[in-house]
């Protein structure tokens, strides 16, 4: 994966509009630091973990759902008691 990410992050930085571009030295300079490995690499990492957080969260918001069942709604809720009481008072 390393040399895959190497290898793209060559191909980023031999572009023309990157070993030429429109903008003076200072914004040539600041596209040369940032385009490398390790700014890929970390850029594809955080994306990896995101998705696997969202999966996790996902998963484990199911499971709260499985063993909780649905969540009642207030006017239901207070509609049930009211009838319950009334049938307790006959």
């Amino acid at each position: 994966a390393y040399n895959a990410i190497n290898d793209f992050a060559n191909y980023l930085a031999n572009l023309e509009m990157v070993r030429n571009p429109s903008f003076g030295d200072q914004g040539v300079a600041v596209t040369r630091l940032f385009i490398n490995e390790a700014t890929i690499f970390g850029v594809v990492c955080t994306l990896i973990a995101r998705a696997v957080v969202e999966v996790l969260f996902f998963t484990l918001g199911v499971m709260w759902r499985v063993a909780n069942g649905k969540p009642i709604d207030p006017m239901e809720a207070a509609l049930q008691e009211r009838l319950a009481t009334e049938e307790k008072a006959h």
